[in-house]
C-alpha cells in the first residue's frame, strides 16, 4: 500500500482550489451567454410579433375601406343591376399603391314580407408593402336615408293640418292622405252642425273639442280641455277636462282627468275617470272605473270605484260592483238577500269591498256581502298633457331665398322708381334690382330707365315671354293697386289713401298737405297678380297679395296677407312639380295628377328656370325647405322698430274649384269658403297678437298629398337661418347673404352595414 504524504506535496490543495474557480467562471459565463441570447431571441420574437400585429391591423383597416368601396358601388346600382350581383367576383387594384381588393361570394336578396333587402359578401385585402392579407365577411341591409347634418329638423310638423289658434269647422272637410292622418290645433276645435272631417286618424287640441253632431270616426282624440260630442265615434278619447257624451256618440275608451258624463244611447266599452262618473238614463257602457264616485242611472255591467257607488231603480244588467266606499240604493231598488250576492231586480250582483262595515242604504239588509281585504281598485292614471311644437317662420327672413322680391319705396320722388323687383338665380337673367315698368302685356323688368321708360339697351326681363313675340308680355303682370298708410283713419280729414292704378309710371300721387302727412307713415302695399300663368320659382311681396293667376309652379310669400282673386285656379309648390315642369317647362308628368286636362302648358319660360331648384347636370330637381311652400303670409320686418308681427292671413274666399299643391303657411289664420282642393299640409301659426280670429274651414274642401311628382315633404318648413343686423342681412366674406335655403335629403334607400366579422 502506497501512502501519499501532504508534507511531500505541500501545494496540492491550493492547485485544486484554482481549478474550481476556473470552472465556476466558465459556468457563469455560459449562463450569461445563454441569458443574453434568450433576451435577444425574445426581443426579436416580440418585434416580429409586433410587426405582424401592425401589419394585420393595417390590412384590417384597409378592409374597412373596402367595405366603403363596396357600399358606394352597390348604392349606384339600379334594381336590375343588383339582381346580377350574386356570384360575381370583383377585383380592385388601387392606383399608385401595392394594394388590392378582391370581393367574391356575393349574394343579393330582394325585400320580401319577412326579409329586408340585403347584400352579403367576402372582402379580401392584400397590402404588399406591409406583407399582410386580411379577409372579412360583411352584411348590408338597405335602409331609408335619414336627415343629414345641414338640415335643422327632419320634421317641423307632426300633422297634416296644424293650426295655432281656434278651429271653427263650418262645412265638410275631406282628408285623404293615407295612414296616420293628424289634425293638430293649439286652441279649441268647434264643429258646427254642418261641420265634418272625413279621413282623420288623430284629432288633437290644446283647448276644448266640441264635435257637435258630427258623424265622423276618429281613431284617437286628445284634448287638454273638455270634450263634448253628440254624434260620431272614436276608438279612444283622452281629455284632461270633463268628457260629455250625448246622442249617439260611441267610443271604445273614454279617459278623463275630470268627470265623465254619458247620456249616449250607443254601447260604449270603457270609461276611466279620476273624478266622478255619471251614467245618465238611457246610457250604456260595459265597464267603468273611477277614483271617486260612480252614479248609475243607465245600463252598466261592471263598476269599480275608489269612492261610493249609487245605483238607481230599474237597473237590469249590473254584474259586479267593486268599491272602497259605500253602496247606496235609490228608493225603490230591491236588493234581495242571498249568499254572497246582491240582487237588483232579480239579477245577481257581486258587491265586493275590503271594508266589513259596507253600507247598503235604502236596500234590503244583507249580512253576507263579499268581504275581500285583498281587493284593489286600481287608480285611474293621469291623461298626459298634449303639446305642440310651434315652428318659428318669418316671411321677411325668407326674402333672401326667393327669385323675385317685389318692394315699394315711397321715399322715391319719381313714381317709376318706387316699385322694384330684385331678381336672382334665374337662368340666363342678370342678378340685380330691376324697375317694374308698364302694365299688362307691356310690362317689363328693367335694370335701367330712360325718361321713365325701360332702357332696352340694358338688361331687361319680360315677366312672361309672349308666344313667339319677345317684346310683348302675354300672360303675367304684377300690378300695384293700392298703397295704404298704416294709421288710424277715424279722423275724417285723413280718409285719403295713395292709390296707384294700372301702370306705375301712369299713377299720380297728389301732394296736398293731408296726403303728404300720409306719405310719411308706414305703408301697406297691395299687389295684384294677373294672367293665366307665371314664371316658375319663388316670389316675395312686401305687403298684401291678391292672386288672380290661373296656374303657377311657385312659392308666393306675402309679408302681410294673401287673398285668392276671383279667377284664381291652381298653384303648385316647386318641390311638388318635379324636374321637367319646374326646370324644363315640360308638363307631361303633371298629366298624372287629378284633372290633368286643366293644366295649361306654356313654352314661355324656357329661359326662366329657377337655378336653386334645378340640377341640370344630374337632370333632377333640388328639393329645398322653402320649395315645400306654395303660399305663405305674415312676418316681422327687421328694419322697423319696434318689431311687430304683421298680417298672416291666407284667405281663399274668392275663386271656385281651386287647387293648391304644397304647404299653405298662414302666419296667423286660414280662411276657406268656396270649394278648394288642398294637396298638401296646412299650418296657421297665430303669430299676430292683434288678431283674435279663428281659423275658418268651410266650403267643400278636400285635403290630400299622395300625388306629388317631385320631392314634396309636408312635414318640413323653411326655418330660416338668416341673421339680421341694423335692418340688413349680414354678409359673409364673399359679400353673399348668410341666408341659405337648406336642401332636403333625397328620399332614397341606401345600403348600411348591419354586421361584419373577420375571417
Amino acid at each position: 500500500m502506497t501512502v501519499i504524504s501532504r508534507k511531500k506535496f505541500p501545494n496540492m490543495a491550493k492547485k485544486q482550489s484554482g481549478l474550481a474557480t476556473i470552472l465556476v467562471v466558465i459556468v457563469i459565463g455560459m449562463l450569461l451567454t445563454t441569458a443574453t441570447l434568450a433576451v435577444i431571441s425574445n426581443n426579436r420574437s416580440t418585434q416580429e410579433r409586433q410587426l405582424a400585429t401592425h401589419a394585420i391591423v393595417h390590412s384590417q383597416a384597409g378592409l374597412w375601406s373596402g367595405v366603403e368601396l363596396l357600399k358606394d358601388y352597390i348604392k349606384k346600382l339600379t334594381d336590375e343591376e343588383k339582381l346580377n350581383l350574386t356570384d360575381q367576383t370583383i377585383n380592385i387594384a388601387l392606383a399608385d399603391t401595392n394594394s388590392a381588393y378582391k370581393i367574391d361570394q356575393i349574394s343579393y336578396t330582394q325585400a320580401t314580407l319577412t326579409e329586408v333587402e340585403n347584400v352579403k359578401a367576402h372582402i379580401y385585402y392584400q397590402d404588399v408593402d406591409a406583407k399582410s392579407n386580411s379577409a372579412m365577411e360583411v352584411y348590408f341591409e338597405f335602409v331609408e336615408l335619414g336627415c343629414d347634418e345641414n338640415v335643422e329638423s327632419c320634421s317641423d310638423l307632426d300633422g297634416n293640418i296644424n293650426l295655432y289658434g281656434d278651429l271653427d269647422l263650418k262645412q265638410a272637410i275631406e282628408i285623404d292622405v293615407g295612414e296616420n292622418t293628424k289634425v293638430n290645433v293649439a286652441g279649441n276645435i268647434t264643429f258646427s252642425d254642418d261641420g265634418s272631417m272625413q279621413g282623420i286618424d288623430d284629432l288633437n287640441a290644446t283647448g276644448n273639442i266640441d264635435l257637435g253632431s258630427s258623424t265622423n270616426h276618429f281613431e284617437f282624440i286628445k284634448s287638454n280641455g273638455t270634450f263634448t260630442a253628440s254624434g260620431g265615434s272614436a276608438t279612444s278619447v283622452s281629455s284632461r277636462g270633463a268628457i260629455t257624451l250625448l246622442g249617439t256618440f260611441v267610443t271604445d275608451l273614454a279617459h278623463s282627468n275630470s268627470t265623465i258624463t254619458s247620456a249616449s244611447s250607443e254601447e260604449n266599452l270603457i270609461f276611466l275617470a279620476q273624478s266622478n262618473i255619471f251614467l245618465e238614463a238611457g246610457s250604456n257602457v260595459d265597464y267603468v272605473r273611477s277614483n271617486a264616485k260612480v252614479d248609475v242611472k243607465g245600463e252598466v255591467v261592471n263598476v269599480e270605484a275608489q269612492g261610493d257607488v249609487d245605483v238607481a231603480a230599474n237597473i237590469h244588467n249590473v254584474e259586479t260592483i267593486k268599491l272602497y266606499g259605500d253602496s247606496y240604493c235609490i228608493e225603490g231598488t230591491n236588493w234581495d238577500s242571498g249568499p254572497e250576492e246582491l240582487t237588483i231586480n232579480q239579477n245577481p250582483v257581486n258587491v265586493v269591498s275590503p271594508t266589513m262595515g259596507l253600507s247598503t242604504s235604502n236596500c234590503a239588509e244583507n249580512d253576507e256581502l263579499i268581504f275581500d281585504d285583498t281587493l284593489v281598485v286600481e287608480t285611474v292614471p293621469e291623461v298626459p298633457l298634449y303639446e305642440m311644437n310651434k315652428p318659428n317662420v318669418n316671411i321677411w327672413e325668407l326674402k333672401e331665398l326667393v327669385n323675385y322680391a317685389f318692394s315699394y319705396d315711397q321715399t322715391q320722388v319719381i313714381d317709376a322708381h318706387k316699385i322694384r323687383v330684385y331678381v336672382k338665380n334665374i337662368k340666363e337673367k342678370a342678378q340685380g334690382s330691376y324697375y317694374v315698368v308698364g302694365a299688362g302685356s307691356q310690362q317689363k323688368f328693367c335694370l335701367a330707365l330712360t325718361m321713365g321708360q325701360c332702357d332696352l339697351t340694358q338688361d331687361y326681363i319680360l315677366p312672361c315671354l309672349g308666344e313667339g313675340n319677345e317684346v310683348v308680355n302675354s300672360c303675367f303682370a304684377v300690378e300695384l293697386i293700392e298703397v295704404t298708410p298704416e294709421i288710424d283713419l277715424t279722423n275724417d280729414d285723413l280718409e285719403g289713401s295713395v292709390i296707384v292704378q294700372g301702370a306705375l309710371e301712369e299713377g299720380e300721387v297728389t301732394t296736398d298737405p293731408v296726403e303728404e302727412e300720409i306719405q310719411e307713415q308706414e305703408y301697406i302695399v297691395t299687389w295684384k297678380l294677373q294672367g293665366h300663368t307665371i314664371a316658375p320659382g319663388s316670389y316675395f311681396f312686401e305687403g298684401d297679395v291678391i292672386d288672380n293667376t290661373q296656374f303657377s309652379i311657385t312659392t308666393k310669400l306675402a309679408t302681410n296677407n294673401y287673398y285668392s282673386g276671383g279667377v284664381f285656379k291652381d298653384a303648385m309648390a316647386p318641390n311638388f312639380a318635379g324636374y321637367k315642369a319646374l326646370c324644363l317647362n315640360n308638363y307631361e308628368d303633371l298629366a298624372l295628377l287629378p284633372q290633368a286636362s286643366t293644366w295649361q302648358q306654356s313654352t314661355n319660360f324656357i329661359n326662366y328656370s329657377p337655378l336653386q331648384f334645378c340640377d341640370f347636370s344630374e337632370e333632377e330637381a333640388i328639393n329645398t325647405k322653402s320649395g315645400n311652400i306654395v303660399i305663405g303670409s305674415g312676418g316681422t320686418n327687421p328694419s322697423v322698430s319696434p318689431l311687430i308681427y304683421e298680417g298672416g292671413i291666407v284667405d281663399f274666399t274668392l275663386g271656385t274649384s281651386s287647387r293648391v299643391f304644397g304647404t299653405i303657411m298662414a302666419g296667423d289664420h286660414l280662411v276657406t269658403v268656396n270649394d278648394i282642393g288642398i294637396h298638401g299640409a296646412v299650418v296657421a301659426l297665430n303669430d299676430n297678437d292683434s288678431m283674435t280670429v279663428a281659423n275658418e274651414l268651410s266650403g267643400s274642401s278636400a285635403i290630400t298629398y299622395d300625388s306629388a311628382i317631385g320631392g314634396y315633404d309636408p312635414t318640413i318648413l323653411p326655418t330660416s337661418n338668416c341673421t339680421a343686423q341694423d335692418g340688413t342681412w349680414i354678409l359673409d366674406e364673399n359679400g353673399d347673404s348668410t341666408c341659405v335655403d337648406a336642401v332636403i335629403p333625397k328620399d332614397e334607400i341606401i345600403p348600411s352595414v348591419s354586421w361584419a366579422r373577420f375571417l
